[in-house]
């Protein structure tokens, strides 16, 4: 019994994540093509940098970008495709990285 829910925890761990990324998400962080290296930007993006930069990763994989809201070093951007919500992230203006958090 115990082989049997820990086969299903895996097979369901493999797959979610497979899923997510078959929608063309990120599930576990990516980050912007501004920034050289992962985590690392030389200076905090303005906001509308940041919102370019998002909108051009997501339009290369033919998604696109609505509902942008937050202040400060954080946003939050709904990630659609054909009108429907596939993807909810936060993007980190100080370091540049992605997160679904959807």
């Amino acid at each position: 019994m115990k082989k049997l829910l820990l086969t299903i925890t895996i097979l369901l761990a493999f797959t979610s994540g497979a899923v997510a990324i078959e929608r063309g998400i990120t599930p576990y962080g990516d980050y912007c093509p501004k920034c050289s290296t992962y985590g690392i930007c030389r200076k905090q993006l303005s906001r509308r940098e940041a919102v370019t930069a998002i909108r051009a990763y997501f339009k290369n994989k033919g998604l696109t970008i609505g509902n942008i809201r937050g202040r400060g070093r954080f946003i939050k951007v709904d990630i659609f495709r054909h009108g429907k919500l596939v993807d909810r992230i936060i993007f980190d203006r100080r370091t540049g990285r992605l997160r679904s958090i959807y």
